[in-house]
């Protein structure tokens, strides 16, 4: 198993020594990642975080290429729409947000 270090942390992709991808970015540390799902005709794969945060990568490349902010505190659970660019997810909020995701093409985010 690959160590990772914090300033490692959203560097993108990583490939370990059996050819497996690791998407970098997202944090779980209070709780556990309980759900991924592969978006667009797979072309991209999301995961909720630790910190509030959907995160969308880039399936070959790694990249991130979006973070929104989807809870106040935990995205513990999310589902896309089969064929519109919508996504809905749940965390620690007493509510559910259907986001909008956009442009299906996704563009890689912009470093702040």
């Amino acid at each position: 198993t690959k160590e990772y270090y914090p300033e490692q942390v959203g560097q993108g992709l990583e490939v370990d020594m059996k050819g497996s991808i690791m998407y970098l970015g997202n944090r779980n540390e209070e709780t556990f990642l309980k759900e991924a799902k592969f978006l667009a005709q797979g072309r991209f794969v999301a995961t909720g975080s630790d910190c509030g945060h959907l995160f969308i990568w880039n399936k070959s490349s790694g990249d991130v290429v979006r973070k929104i902010r989807a809870d106040a505190h935990v995205v513990n659970g999310l589902a896309p729409h089969p064929h519109l660019p919508l996504i809905v997810t749940c965390g620690i909020d007493s509510d559910v947000k259907v986001l909008d995701l956009g442009d299906v093409e996704f563009r890689p985010a912009r470093s702040s």
